[in-house]
């Protein structure tokens, strides 16, 4: 007998009718189609849109975590299912014909070229390079601004009397808000259009951390491909972006703070001394005698040049003392707009997924994703706690 079909005896064979199939020539009886698959009959199961299998014949049917992403409607059976074995269409591969475009690899997983993962097992058509580095620039900015003007009102408030109501405290509930509005929106929930264009909105300010709208991997991917030259997965380094940029930040609020307030403190905090000398100097009057005049020029170069390093001396020692007093507000508020993004992306490091359970199902020699660890949820082509996932 064929594959698909069972002996009955007298050298008849009888193919597996629908509801039914078998992946052995040597089969004495059809199995029953398993949970959340279709069998049309004899050697074909294909699972239903929303679930996945890891080989053309593995029974162990999974459901993805991303249900839009696996969906086999355009698959036609055709007349594979009455004449052969039904391979899947063109030259996919039997993981591949069961995605979405955009999508391919281990349930469904992984971008395809010209996509990029927005989160885990979603992924985006991509912008050009050059587009999507500017608006992540922009966003940058957007988030500097954020968190420059929150550093200076926390500090203010800080220092006054407790009023009613503080800025700073209506920041932090703002920013609160956003942050539960992020997490809601990464959700596998059917949101109505109005409120999924809310969590579109947030997620474009927040992309910089989070690449819910804009994804690095469009970025990268055209300059690196799926490696650096240093050999960086591009799955890694979108991680190591993620973890890094929190302190740029930080960073680039200190030099922010101390760009525009040392240019304030300088302007006003001018010496009194050097503003008496130089309305003393423009107040010399004419003399006759030209040495004498000369002298009381140089005496008066010489009062300038000291009260201008003494100046000097007490602008920089006030704007350290203006900055180490700010300092530590800032290290606080950056660390408390970006703590959901650190800890989501240092704990997603050790998330793993286990797929295929070899012994589970009938055919355990067809379930082909059999990693024992599973596969990290940021690259489901990558195996747990081996190569480079185990390196980094």
């Amino acid at each position: 007998c064929r594959v698909g079909e069972i002996a009955k005896g007298g050298g008849w064979c009888d193919a597996c009718g629908v509801n039914m199939y078998s992946f052995s020539a040597n089969a004495t009886e059809c199995s029953i189609c398993p949970a959340n698959a279709i069998c049309p009959g004899r050697d074909v199961l294909i699972p239903v849109k929303g679930y996945w299998h890891s080989s053309r014949d593995s029974t162990q049917v999974h459901a993805c975590p991303n249900a839009e992403a696996c969906d086999q409607s355009n698959v036609g059976v055709g007349e594979s299912v009455q004449f052969g074995s039904f391979t899947g269409q063109g030259n996919l591969s039997s993981m591949d014909w069961q995605c979405r475009p955009g999508y391919h690899g281990i349930l469904c997983g992984k971008c395809s070229p010209g996509y990029g993962m927005t989160s885990n097992f979603k992924c985006g058509k991509c912008m050009s390079a050059a587009r999507a580095s500017g608006l992540f620039a922009l966003c940058l900015l957007i988030i500097l601004a954020l968190l420059s003007y929150m550093s200076h009102a926390t500090y203010q408030d800080n220092q006054q009397a407790y009023p009613d109501l503080r800025v700073s405290d209506v920041l932090k509930v703002f920013v609160l808000y956003v942050q539960y509005l992020t997490i809601l929106g990464s959700a596998a929930v059917a949101w109505p259009k109005a409120v999924s264009y809310i969590f579109i909105a947030v997620g474009f300010i927040l992309s910089s951390c989070t690449g819910d709208v804009i994804s690095l991997d469009c970025i990268y991917s055209e300059r690196f491909g799926e490696q650096t030259t240093a050999g960086v997965p591009l799955a890694e380094l979108r991680q190591l972006t993620y973890l890094v940029l929190p302190f740029v930040m930080l960073l680039a609020v200190i030099c922010a703070f101390g760009i525009f307030w040392g240019f304030r403190i300088a302007w006003k905090k001018g010496s009194a001394c050097y503003r008496e000398i130089r309305g003393v100097g423009s107040a010399i009057p004419p003399t006759a005698d030209p040495k004498q005049h000369q002298q009381s020029q140089v005496n008066l170069n010489a009062l300038t040049s000291q009260a201008n390093q003494s100046t000097s001396a007490t602008s920089l020692t006030l704007f350290y003392a203006w900055m180490l007093a700010r300092v530590p507000v800032i290290v606080l508020v950056v660390l408390y707009f970006f703590y959901p993004s650190l800890v989501k992306v240092s704990w997603s490091q050790f998330s793993c997924k286990v797929v295929d359970v070899v012994g589970q199902q009938p055919y355990p020699e067809y379930a082909t994703a059999d990693a024992v660890a599973g596969y990290w949820v940021s690259d489901m082509q990558q195996s747990c706690w081996e190569g480079w996932h185990k390196t980094w």
